[in-house]
């Protein structure tokens, strides 16, 4: 065997090169993520842009809807992608296009929920249950070197960014929008905002992670029209992502099981059994819409204390989940047009916001909007 002050003289700089890597691996993690992109699919260059703490200057780009986009037909000009994603599903950390909320389609982990209702804790339902998220492509200006990468994707809780975004773009006496995504200088906007840290929190897992908050959007006028392969992407965001995972896929990663095979953390133990089999054991005939114990169909869902064996609940459920959905529609605008409706208000996004404040509202308006505070 060699001894090391032989192979230090063959290569003195083995050791500053071990110190090196050494260093490196400081910033490597224990665990890993999904994504719910195909990266495979990607353009020649392009990357995901993840935001770090401090001030940030962009330009969202408006883009050709592809045949995926689950809000707009093909060949429309839009500038997001507004989806329900299933976050760090099972060990691998996977991530999901939400079957359910998004497309009205069988969903094992929503059918999970149900089944395991008044069962499941707060902190394990805000851990399962889908977030809201929202995609753009953009133009970083915030270094040379990020503006020298062209196009990036970013994908933001819609709390974060796309409902405070929305809001700032909403001209109040006039109507219509700002319509920030236009190619031309003279109509789009930059858009200027900051990601600043408020603390740390433990999260629905446990794990304590670091709170940070978005101020509100603040429109900038462009100095000078976007260079052609950038206000043309030529792509579809669309499709770039896994739009329709399977049912067993989802099924396998969530509950480490094969579809049919034994789910052992399903609710269905002695003490805690099949509320769906319970409920279909004596199932009159209901009419379509109507609360057999005389509540409002699909809004008291969970508040009366016969909603646990209710024998409607499925029903009453998919109603609520499409009534949410609803009032948690984007003012959907194109470049081409403004939409007439403003969106109605979120429910905000339990699990990430973190330590909560009071919203100070204040006159509507880029300026006055309140920051939005969540975990990192």
């Amino acid at each position: 065997m060699s001894t090391v002050a032989e192979l230090l003289k063959k290569n003195k700089d083995q050791l500053k090169n071990r110190a090196k890597e050494s260093q490196e691996r400081k910033e490597e993690k224990p665990w890993s993520y999904g994504t719910i992109f195909l990266k495979d699919k990607f353009p020649e260059g392009l990357k995901e842009w993840i935001p770090e703490k401090g001030e940030h200057e962009i330009d969202i780009l408006s883009f050709v809807s592809g045949s995926q986009h689950p809000r707009n037909a093909k060949d429309v000009v839009v500038f997001s992608v507004d989806l329900w994603v299933f976050q760090y599903v099972g060990p691998n950390n996977d991530q999901f296009v939400t079957p359910g909320v998004n497309f009205k389609k069988r969903d094992p982990i929503a059918e999970y929920i149900s089944q395991s209702r008044g069962e499941l804790s707060k902190a394990r339902y805000n851990q399962v249950r889908p977030k809201r998220r929202v995609i753009y492509l953009v133009w970083v200006h915030d270094t040379p070197e990020e503006e020298e990468k062209g196009i990036q994707i970013w994908n933001v809780s819609h709390y974060f960014m796309g409902e405070p975004l929305d809001e700032a773009a909403k001209l109040p006496r006039s109507g219509g929008h700002i319509l920030f995504a236009h190619p031309s200088k003279d109509i789009g906007k930059r858009i200027f905002f900051e990601i600043k840290k408020t603390g740390k929190f433990e999260d629905a897992e446990g794990k304590e992670r670091e709170g940070i908050e978005f101020t509100a959007p603040k429109f900038l006028d462009r100095k000078e029209e976007l260079p052609e392969h950038i206000a043309e992407p030529g792509f579809s965001l669309d499709e770039l992502i896994d739009m329709h995972p399977s049912y067993d896929r989802i099924y396998e990663s969530f509950f480490q099981r094969k579809v049919g095979e034994a789910i052992p953390d399903m609710p269905n133990t002695p003490d805690t059994p099949n509320m769906s089999e319970e409920r279909t054991k004596t199932a009159p005939k209901i009419p379509y819409g109507e609360c057999p114990h005389g509540h409002k169909f699909g809004v008291d869902l969970s508040q009366m204390n016969e909603c646990k064996k209710c024998v409607v609940w499925d029903d009453c459920q998919a109603k609520n989940s499409e009534s949410n959905n609803e009032s948690e529609k984007e003012t959907k605008m194109t470049i081409l047009k403004d939409s007439p409706e403003p969106e109605q208000e979120e429910q905000k996004d339990q699990e990430e916001q973190g330590p909560k404040e009071t919203a100070r509202k204040g006159r509507r308006g880029s300026s006055s909007r309140t920051s939005r505070r969540s975990a990192a």
